[in-house]
């Protein structure tokens, strides 16, 4: 139970399910239905925590409460024939001996809740209504004194009321001595911890006005403490949001914006956030259908964790967005406004699809190899096999031609010639494919090979720096490297003008780093600009296996292309 003003907003009780024993609550009723709603509530709670219930009738027959249940699905006879459930009248209750004597209604209830607990009840609940004090009974005058000294009663207690006051009959002079004398007040539909109660040993005191003045005086200190710590928070959490870097809006019920942060403003193209107030939130989304399936699954989950949907800027540009939203209802259960959280995810999708199209171009070019390398060895076993039999039976066919034949002599010898350089054509085809010496020896001795191959057919010199031995590169990675030098021994042959070509090779960090240097006209800046296929595809076979590749050219003074790849097992 509240012991005083707690502060200028309901703190602890919010509604009647926070009603406890101990309790002491007034009513203060402008119609029939406040008056219903929070009557047959308290009830249905009440008989809900095993409470046991007496409700003091007067105006209303105790047959309208019970229609008052029955409205509410409750079914009032099973807890009447039990007595947990019972009604009292205030000639009953109030007036038992003819006359008012709060002495004596106290009693009553403590003798009630005695025997309330005796009979196994949690506590008992009280509810009366005290237009019976406007009939001028003997001792209804002492009606105030009664409501303050059950504040001397109800603390501590097993025992809980709501007194019933009707606004419409009871004057204003009342009214204020009734707020006076109830911790908790409540008026309409609203619950309050009030604080103009007066606790009794001020109440009851001499100088019981300075003790009312000294109260509202506190509470006035208090209530402006605390509207100005709001103040003070609310001007925190503005800065908190202006200072967000995700876009923070609040809609109205309709959809019209009521508040934006500056990254909100920004995200759609408005200069301020003051643009936005009042336009329409649709206005906002990627399609006209999108808003209404947001608005539906926010409503359906209660709120709305890492959403993504689609955001149109006040151009009309469409781009992507990651959102959180939540909404906030009134008491009645009425959306107030729904607030939303929301980033532009652009990049991210950019990255995300950059890294699906890498992961895509790595797997063609695994598999790349890997058909290449079933085609060469198809090559090499059904097309080598083919052609050593065609050289066997053409040796045969010479040696055993009857003579006085040149004709077909010459020919056989033609043919035995171009058996055989079908073969080194079908050899040549099959290191294309797939370089043999690469599976059998290793890389070291396949670059090597490579390098005699590209003096023989380019005319270009070469040199070798470092011990290519020591390049431990993954075996599956081997293939990539070779392809890379490859590459660049090719460029250098089509493109520099170079005389010398240096293939270089070095362990550091951990790692390495393969160099191949040539004396050329150096690559230019247009050709290096990261668009050329045959660039892009070192690049990205580079980075398939963990690597960087980086070209330098200098105009005049060659061009070195530099690939740096993590140690055996490593990541880069």
């Amino acid at each position: 139970m509240s012991d005083g003003c707690t502060g200028c907003l309901p703190v602890g009780i919010r509604s009647v399910s926070d009603l406890q024993p101990g309790d002491h609550t007034c009513c203060i009723y402008e119609n029939d239905e406040q008056h219903r709603d929070l009557l047959t509530s308290y009830m249905r709670v009440g008989l809900a925590e095993n409470d046991k219930i007496i409700y003091i009738v007067d105006e209303r027959a105790d047959r309208v409460l019970i229609e008052y249940l029955e409205q509410k699905r409750v079914d009032p006879y099973p807890f009447l024939e039990s007595g947990q459930l019972s009604f009292m009248t205030a000639d009953e209750a109030y007036l038992r001996n003819g006359k008012f004597d709060p002495g004596e209604m106290i009693d009553l209830l403590r003798s009630e809740m005695g025997i309330a607990l005796n009979e196994g009840y949690r506590a008992l609940r009280v509810t009366g209504e005290m237009s019976w004090a406007l009939k001028g009974l003997p001792g209804s005058e002492r009606l105030i004194e009664y409501e303050a000294r059950l504040n001397e009663f109800f603390p501590g207690s097993a025992c809980m009321a709501i007194c019933q006051y009707d606004g419409r009959i009871f004057n204003p002079e009342v009214l204020l001595s009734v707020l006076s004398t109830h911790p908790i007040a409540v008026i309409g539909d609203d619950f309050f911890d009030n604080f103009y109660y007066v606790p009794p040993e001020k109440y009851f005191s001499a100088e019981r006005s300075k003790a009312v003045y000294e109260q509202w005086v506190t509470t006035l200190k208090t209530y402006n403490h605390a509207c100005r710590g709001l103040e003070e928070r609310e001007g925190e959490l503005v800065d908190l949001l202006e200072s967000s870097l995700e876009g923070v809006t609040t809609t109205s019920p309709e959809g019209r914006y009521v508040f934006a942060n500056s990254a909100a403003a920004s995200m759609l193209g408005y200069e301020s956030p003051v643009q936005m107030i009042g336009r329409h939130a649709s206005e906002h989304y990627g399609s006209s259908e999108l808003r209404g399936k947001v608005i539906t699954d926010l409503f359906e989950k209660g709120e709305l964790r890492n959403y993504e949907a689609t955001a149109r800027k006040l151009d009309g540009t469409i781009f992507p967005v990651r959102l959180s939203s939540t909404y906030k209802e009134d008491a009645d259960g009425n959306v107030e406004s729904i607030t939303t959280f929301f980033q532009d995810i652009t990049e991210q999708k950019r990255e995300e699809e950059l890294k699906m199209m890498r992961a895509l171009s790595e797997h063609v070019i695994a598999e790349r190899e890997r058909e290449r390398k079933e085609v060469a060895r198809e090559i090499h076993d059904e097309f080598g096999q083919a052609l050593s039999c065609m050289k066997m039976d053409l040796s045969w066919l010479i040696k055993n031609l009857p003579p006085g034949k040149p004709e077909v002599a010459e020919k056989l010898e033609e043919l035995s010639e171009l058996t055989e350089s079908s073969f080194g054509r079908m050899r040549d085809l099959v290191t294309r494919l797939r370089p043999a010496v690469l599976d059998r020896l290793g890389l070291a001795a396949a670059l090597e090979w490579q390098l005699e191959d590209f003096r023989k057919h380019s005319g270009v010199d070469y040199a070798v720096k470092g011990d290519l031995d020591e390049a431990l590169v993954d075996k599956k990675d081997e293939i990539v490297v070779f392809r890379i030098i490859k590459e660049s021994l090719t460029n250098v042959a089509r493109h520099s003008g170079a005389d010398k070509v240096e293939l270089s090779f070095e362990e550091a960090g951990g790692g390495y780093i393969f160099r191949v240097a040539d004396n050329g006209r150096g690559i230019s800046l247009t050709e290096n600009d990261g668009t050329s296929m045959g660039i892009l595809g070192m690049r990205e076979r580079a980075r398939g296996i963990g690597g960087i590749l980086s070209i330098i050219g200098e105009e005049g003074k060659g061009t070195e292309v530099i690939l740096k790849l993590p140690g055996r097992g490593g990541s880069g």
